[in-house]
């Protein structure tokens, strides 16, 4: 391995095949691939920022700010899609403006809800409401004693809510032999 050069960043001595490429080598790049690779890295988080503040800086559905790494790129219209934005920050400013122009900014929250608006836009929410097991009747099938809800009966076992929902669904046992249903 001949020397070549050295880094424009790092200064340490390129080597064609060990830290610098036959075809960085053919083009005049004297970077090695450690210093081009974070040059690259930076320059894609720039366009990255550059292109958020084009868009406007927040969240077009929510208005919310957050940190770049939350923002997606929305096509309006899917069919108007030549490529993924995030596939451009590595390219010139103009072949990216001409992509995010047709796209909206969105937080990643805002952007998973409407793709699942867009597939299934009549369904409701698919979160299913939640149980309020803990209001419920509960009876010791041991002693018969009624309890009017989980709480009460956490505290005269001395256990906490959950245990005693544990206990009425089977997923674990009393020690003290205790077992409870639901009245």
């Amino acid at each position: 391995m001949r020397v070549k050069q050295t880094c424009m960043d790092c200064q340490s001595k390129l080597l064609v095949g060990k830290n610098w490429s036959a075809n960085a080598c053919k083009m005049g790049q004297y970077l090695c691939r450690r210093c081009n690779n974070d040059r690259s890295v930076r320059l894609k988080k720039s366009r990255k920022r550059d292109a958020i503040e084009y868009l406007g800086g927040k969240c077009s559905k929510c208005n919310g700010v957050f940190h770049e790494a939350c923002y997606d790129f929305h096509h309006r219209d899917p069919k108007q899609k030549d490529v993924n934005p995030a596939q451009l920050f590595g390219n010139k400013w103009e072949t990216l403006k001409k992509e995010i122009d047709k796209c909206v900014l969105l937080c990643s929250n805002c952007h998973r809800v409407a793709h699942v608006m867009q597939k299934e836009p009549t369904k409701p929410n698919p979160r299913k409401p939640k149980h309020q097991n803990h209001l419920l009747t509960v009876r010791d099938s041991n002693t018969g004693r009624v309890f009017k809800d989980h709480p009460e009966a956490a505290e005269y076992y001395g256990v906490d809510r959950t245990t005693i929902s544990n206990w009425v669904r089977g997923v674990f046992k009393s020690r003290q032999g205790v077992q409870l249903e639901y009245v």
